[in-house]
C-alpha cells in the first residue's frame, strides 16, 4: 500500500504564539494525519496520508489556516 508524507516548515519569530493557535490543527482521520511540532522559531507540519487526495485536503487545511494568520497580521 502506498503512503504519502509531506513536511512543511514555517519559520517565524512568533513561533510560540502561533504554535498555540495552530496546535488544534493536529488531527487524525481515516485517510490522513497531521502532526505539528515546534522547535525554536520553526513550526513543522507533517502530513501522512493513504492517498494523494487525502494529502491534498490536509495540505489545503494547513495552507488556508496560514493564509488567515497572514491576513490577520496585516490588520
Amino acid at each position: 500500500m502506498k503512503t504519502y508524507r509531506l513536511n512543511l516548515d514555517f519559520h517565524t519569530q512568533k513561533a510560540d504564539k502561533l504554535y498555540n493557535i495552530l496546535s488544534d490543527q493536529a488531527d487524525k482521520k481515516d485517510r490522513s494525519e497531521i502532526k505539528i511540532a515546534k522547535k525554536k522559531e520553526k513550526i513543522t507540519f507533517t502530513i501522512n496520508a493513504k492517498d494523494a487526495t487525502a494529502l491534498r485536503a490536509s495540505a489545503n487545511t494547513i495552507i488556508k489556516t496560514l493564509q488567515v494568520i497572514e491576513k490577520a497580521e496585516k490588520l
